[in-house]
């Protein structure tokens, strides 16, 4: 989490252990924490669980069957039911949903989205904890797969959805949608959005991956938001596509990595700062750029200071 702390579940779900300060300190029934019934072993999950912090300081927990809060000594936990989610179709289905803060209004909203082998299955869309309440069964998304959700330095809430990216303005109640571009043009039946960026002039760009009748894990195009309009900026080069992300530097620099090149945001535009093929890239607090290329021996750690780069 923020403060450092590692958060571990072991198989046995009966407790939770936070390791702080060379220690372990065990969670359990007596601080209000619960086995985990469903859990997050299914490998078409898009990633694994993870914890995040609010403005007071509570640690934030979204499992595959509810949502947990740990207030420095108990946890509560609020079961699907408590939200408004109504159970998948199909038992297998994996059960992902995220979390994003609200600071400046206190709110917690949560996304759902339930995955198969062949991409997303459907979900409940989101909801916000509000004044002690979960709000948004009416929301205009509606019932569906949530697999976007973030909240741009603005305070407008961006979400994304099949075909599409909503943005929530809390100052004036305003919800807007922004069509992508059809994906039966590239000859795919549906767009499935997995990640993106916010900068500060209120651009959005989207990295969309196309989905069509036997998975989601094919090619993917970048979509940029600017003045209302949506544009693809770039298109994959092959059917086995290299890993593509969005960093946001605490500077207020943008990055992004596509098809082996590590690039600057200016603008509208991509400048290009180095040729890479990462298996796993991040951005640490001080901005630098950590990167794992390479299998067995070629396996390496790399480090670019993107704080010199102009």
């Amino acid at each position: 989490d923020e403060d450092g702390r590692a958060w571990v579940v072991r198989r046995d779900a009966t407790q939770i252990e936070m390791w702080e300060g060379g220690s372990w300190t065990v969670f359990g029934i007596d601080q209000g924490w619960a086995d985990i019934t469903q859990r997050n072993d299914i490998w078409w999950a898009p990633k694994p669980w993870s914890v995040a912090s609010d403005a007071h300081g509570k640690i934030w927990l979204p499992t595959q069957g509810d949502i947990r809060v740990f207030d420095g000594s108990h946890w509560t936990i609020y079961t699907t039911d408590d939200l408004g989610f109504s159970k998948p179709e199909w038992e297998e289905l994996g059960i992902y949903h995220t979390i994003a803060f609200l600071d400046d209004r206190d709110q917690i909203w949560v996304s759902e989205c339930h995955y198969s082998p062949l991409g997303p299955m459907g979900g409940n869309g989101v909801r916000w904890f509000d004044s002690n309440l979960w709000q948004g069964l009416d929301s205009p998304i509606g019932q569906v797969c949530v697999s976007l959700l973030t909240v741009a330095p603005s305070g407008n809430v961006w979400i994304g959805v099949e075909d599409a990216i909503w943005r929530y303005q809390p100052v004036d109640n305003n919800w807007t949608f922004y069509h992508l571009l059809e994906a039966s043009l590239f000859g795919f039946n549906f767009n499935h959005p997995i990640d993106i960026l916010i900068n500060r002039d209120g651009d959005a760009w989207v990295i969309v991956q196309l989905c069509g009748g036997a998975n989601c894990d094919g090619e993917s195009y970048l979509y940029r938001i600017h003045a209302g309009e949506g544009s693809v900026v770039a298109g994959p080069s092959d059917w086995l596509e290299p890993p593509k992300k969005l960093f946001a530097g605490r500077d207020g620099r943008n990055w992004l990595l596509w098809e082996g090149v590590f690039y600057q945001i200016v603008g509208g535009d991509l400048v290009p700062i180095v040729s890479i093929d990462p298996r796993r890239i991040t951005i640490d607090p001080a901005g630098r750029v950590w990167v794992f290329v390479g299998k067995k021996e070629e396996a390496a750690l790399w480090v670019l200071d993107v704080t010199k780069a102009k």
